[in-house]
């Protein structure tokens, strides 16, 4: 059991210098970073849109930033945070690339001009439907990371294979340890089967969390992190500062797709629908956490109950426990592109 506990070790710290480790003397990207779309920069940083409202936000603002869409603010004090959207642009235009074009469409399917209200209830009904349009950005947007070096899809397709086969063979490892152990044909602590079982949930959300950058990936990854940290530190909209000045500022919007949540922000757009666009993600960490917790307890209960058992209800249950536990590492698997 030490070898088995050992082994995982070493296949934590394989998967830490794989996909976590950052290259050594990493030269700075923040020029490269700043001229680059907010919603590329918001891609490069998750590798994934999947509901994602942030980078849609940022997004619109950059489009105002290029003066591609307009937003006009209320004259009157009543109406000073509420705006309009407007098309300021053929969209014929060669000027747009398909990510733009495909946000356009999503902001001006049937009018050309559109208001707060009817923005913040296009944003909720995203993650009411997850529609085609947004399938189609999310692989354009891939398409333009892997053309750019940022990431390796040859990476992506091991990592995602290694991730399927790893949760799927960890679970009925964990599980035949315990039956094995419990009909005595091996004999463990339990406290080296829960290290045990501890360990491959650790390797488990390591590979599910893990991304398949290139080495210029990494560095733009970890310029990524330090320039959060510079934006994390400015406020778009004070006394001094309107939120007319703030959806023309580039900054503004990059903050956005980097998921900084900002005064600015939150008076764009209602919070109401910030809160509802995380919805999803919440949903899926706290199911993944759930099913986790549920197989040791199940390792646990299988330890206990399989004394009690003949050798016929015995093999029964090994049969379901081995079909059941394939089934949670199907459901729980990361689907990756």
């Amino acid at each position: 059991m030490i070898i088995l506990i050992l082994l995982n070790i070493f296949f934590i710290i394989y998967v830490y210098v794989k996909y976590y480790k950052f290259p050594k003397n990493i030269e700075d990207k923040t020029k490269e970073i700043e001229a680059e779309d907010s919603i590329v920069i918001g891609y490069i940083n998750d590798l994934n849109f999947n509901n994602n409202y942030d980078l849609i936000l940022a997004e619109i603002i950059d489009l105002n930033v290029k003066g591609y869409i307009k937003i006009n603010y209320g004259k009157e004090s009543l109406e000073k945070y509420d705006y309009t959207v407007s098309l300021n642009i053929d969209m014929a235009s060669t000027k747009l690339n398909r990510y733009e074009l495909l946000a356009l469409n999503f902001l001006f399917s049937n009018k050309m001009e559109i208001t707060k209200a009817e923005l913040e209830e296009k944003i909720n009904n995203i993650y009411e439907l997850y529609n085609i349009q947004f399938k189609e950005l999310e692989e354009v947007l891939n398409e333009k990371i892997t053309k750019e070096n940022i990431i390796d899809k040859k990476k992506e397709k091991v990592l995602t294979k290694t991730t399927k086969w790893t949760i799927k063979i960890s679970i009925l490892l964990v599980l035949g340890i315990s039956i094995l152990n419990a009909i005595g044909a091996l004999y463990f602590s339990r406290i080296y089967v829960l290290i045990y079982a501890f360990e491959k949930i650790v390797l488990a959300v390591m590979l599910l969390k893990a991304n398949p950058y290139t080495e210029k990936g990494k560095i733009l990854k970890y310029n990524l992190e330090k320039y959060k940290l510079g934006l994390e530190e400015k406020e778009f909209f004070t006394e001094n500062e309107t939120m007319e000045q703030a959806v023309v500022n580039k900054e503004f919007a990059n903050s956005i797709a980097l998921h900084i949540n900002t005064q600015a922000k939150n008076t764009f757009m209602d919070n109401k629908i910030l809160q509802n666009s995380h919805e999803v993600l919440k949903k899926t960490i706290t199911n993944t956490i759930l099913i986790l917790f549920a197989l040791v307890v199940l390792m646990l209960l299988v330890t206990i109950i399989m004394v009690t058992l003949s050798k016929g209800a015995l093999a029964w249950l090994c049969i379901f426990i081995a079909i059941g536990g394939a089934c949670i590492a199907d459901v729980t698997l990361y689907k990756k592109k």
